[in-house]
């Protein structure tokens, strides 16, 4: 109701003094203080909507404004989805990396409805620190966050029946981590290998096969790189220093990211995801290719001359991928790095369509 001088009249019962003024609100009933009375500029509709099933009651206005936006939010991300199957949670999976998140929410191009986009999953591979007092299976966050970023869904892959694991899945990624067991390839243990675990060698070298027998596609990362280097009876180089020198630095000491450039080839499928040229990177290892595996060719270097990107020669089979550098390190600032996901999400819709059609 109207005041006679224009102010807005206190609702009865809402908590005003004998004299008509709107109750003060101390710090801590602040966020609980109802919101009859109060304009919710832009969000009238769903406010009431709210207020109706008894939502917005002890929310502050600040609060309600964000429970709508986040509402809207969610609505554009089923949309995209399709509401499909559960994402990865960003947190909760024990690993101590930042959980981050990326605003280009990038889907290819296709010709498929959202809903069936959403179904399309890969598998990322895992490790386990030798270190851990338990048994954990960790991963780096950003490989999730890079992989939902192009619009794929992603689940964790930590051993078992390779061929049974990648029958259920889309496509797969060879993440990095500790060093391939130098037996594999005919050389000795070096002093500086570390986190050898010839479980996982066999887990991921099978997995590489399995996706290879199906056509699926593959995106390789580090040592994933050097485990399809394997497969195909190609061998590594157990430390660069020793065959490249020092001039260009491939990990900072002990073990920690660097970054370089690299020049890749015009025509590879790396140039056309990555407009080719010379490119800025962030490296984080200490063994590379030495013998090329059969099928298989170099398509970027180092200045220094060490391979850092290998395709498929005849690649219209199969999507592969394989880079020595960690793209998920800066593709959220970095539409290059970005590309190699988006490229890769791309050639699951295509495999997938064409498994449809």
């Amino acid at each position: 109701m109207s005041h006679p001088r224009g102010r807005r009249e206190p609702v009865p019962g809402d908590g005003g003094d004998a004299r008509g003024r709107p109750r003060r609100y101390c710090g801590s009933e602040i966020s609980a203080a109802p919101l009859r009375g109060r304009r919710l500029r832009g969000f009238r509709a769903s406010a009431r909507g709210l207020h109706s099933r008894g939502i917005a009651r002890g929310f502050s206005r600040k609060r309600l404004h964000a429970r709508l936006a986040w509402r809207g939010r969610r609505r554009a991300l089923r949309a995209l989805r399709g509401g499909g199957a559960a994402e990865v949670p960003p947190s909760g999976h024990g690993l101590g990396a930042q959980a981050l998140s990326r605003a280009r929410l990038s889907v290819p191009a296709t010709s498929e409805s959202p809903a069936r986009l959403a179904r399309l999953v890969v598998g990322v591979t895992s490790y386990t620190p030798p270190t851990s007092e338990q048994r954990n299976y960790t991963l780096p966050c950003q490989y999730l966050d890079c992989i939902r970023a192009a619009g794929l869904e992603a689940v964790l892959l930590t051993g078992g029946d390779a061929g049974a694991c990648l029958e259920r899945l889309d496509g797969l990624v060879l993440a990095g981590g500790g060093d391939i067991d130098p037996r594999l390839y005919g050389a000795g243990t070096h002093e500086t290998t570390y986190m050898v675990d010839r479980v996982r060698d066999d887990f991921e070298l099978a997995l590489y096969g399995a996706a290879l027998a199906d056509a699926k596609p593959v995106l390789a990362i580090c040592r994933g790189l050097q485990v399809v280097n394997l497969h195909r009876g190609g061998s590594l180089v157990p430390h660069v220093p020793e065959r490249f020198g020092e001039t260009i630095a491939h990990r900072a000491p002990p073990r920690e990211p660097i970054p370089h450039g690299v020049d890749i080839e015009k025509a590879s499928r790396l140039a056309d995801l990555t407009n080719g040229g010379a490119l800025d990177v962030v490296s984080w290892h200490h063994q590379c290719v030495d013998q090329l595996g059969e099928g298989l060719r170099v398509v970027a270097r180092a200045p220094d001359g060490v391979p850092e990107a290998i395709e498929l020669e005849d690649g219209a089979e199969h999507w592969l991928c394989a880079v020595q550098w960690h793209p998920e390190l800066n593709a959220e600032s970095n539409v290059r790095q970005a590309a190699l996901f988006d490229g890769f999400a791309a050639a699951i819709h295509d495999w997938k369509g064409g498994k449809q059609a």
